[in-house]
């Protein structure tokens, strides 16, 4: 039997109209909305065309700017409808738009809750495996991981293990690509903020020699240098994990960092974080994960 459903074309003026309104201005949002209305004009089915994913997902991402609506964005349904036109169709412009209103939704507790549970993590997770090089949604979609990693339940729901072993290979396919490499090892460092057992597994996972990597591929880029020990820092942080760490040439790497400006009289304010996080690195290295006093925490 052949498909007869209809593939919706037409975007409904109400769309239009509130993309249009507040677009141009990212101050500028919806004070009030019927958003259960809105959300229903996604056809059950998702028989719709990319332009119409763009411009429902731009919409919601205008009315999630007010965080006034947001408790009604969710209770209207909105997460699941923007799940399926983030992935409905493979054009980065529809995909971006959902993204884009399910970060605003996720900038409150109860927004962050929700997306985890109606199964965003999952989504994300699917969406970095695909784009991986696509750094228009790669990047909304590390920001929401970063985000979600503060509900306990998220990091089981995003498959731990798959998501690392994502992440290591956007830093190998991004290798080249200092910016986007700030972005994966920043999410990293989040994730193992959650926990030892989280940081164990990028302990293992392989993002510690990305990290390694980065530095000796960008030896003058002093933000790849500070978030790289950022991540370093955050994993020795835990005695086991320290002394995993420091033979895989994390102590060689900080004292490079030291040496390299030892007689350096104009230090900018950037290279001194990165001597500060080197520091630190060796002093977690030594301490074997130990404690360290207040005035050495991570930005």
């Amino acid at each position: 039997m052949s498909d007869t459903t209809e593939v919706v074309e037409d975007i409904p003026c109400e769309l239009t109209r509130i993309v249009d309104e507040h677009r141009e201005d990212k101050t500028s949002y919806p004070q009030t909305a019927d958003v259960e209305a809105i959300v229903a004009l996604l056809p059950a089915g998702g028989a719709v065309g990319p332009e119409f994913c763009r411009v429902f997902g731009a919409a919601l991402t205008c009315i999630s700017r007010n965080q006034d609506l947001i408790q009604d964005v969710i209770d209207a349904g909105a997460i699941p409808a923007l799940m399926q036109t983030a992935t409905l169709h493979s054009g980065s412009a529809s995909v971006v738009e959902s993204l884009n209103a399910l970060i605003n939704i996720s900038r409150t507790p109860v927004g962050v809750y929700n997306i985890v549970t109606c199964g965003v993590p999952y989504v994300v997770v699917s969406l970095l495996s695909i784009f991986r090089t696509e750094q228009s949604i790669c990047v909304p979609c590390l920001t929401l991981i970063c985000r979600m990693c503060s509900i306990k339940e998220a990091l089981a729901a995003m498959m731990s293990k798959r998501l690392i072993q994502e992440l290591v290979e956007m830093a190998e396919a991004n290798r080249n690509d200092a910016e986007f490499l700030l972005y994966i090892f920043e999410t990293a460092r989040t994730i193992c903020r959650t926990g030892q057992k989280a940081a164990k597994e990028v302990t293992q996972g392989g993002l510690i020699e990305a990290a390694l990597r980065a530095m000796a591929d960008f030896p003058d880029n002093v933000k790849v240098t500070a978030q790289s020990l950022v991540l370093l820092v955050s994993v020795c942080l835990f005695p086991k994990l320290a002394r995993a760490v420091a033979p895989r040439g994390a102590e060689d790497v900080a004292l490079a960092v030291l040496a390299a400006d030892r007689d350096d009289a104009t230090l900018t304010s950037e290279r001194t974080e990165a001597l500060r996080l080197a520091a630190i690195l060796l002093m977690v290295i030594a301490a074997g994960g130990r404690a360290l006093s207040p005035s050495c925490a991570l930005p």
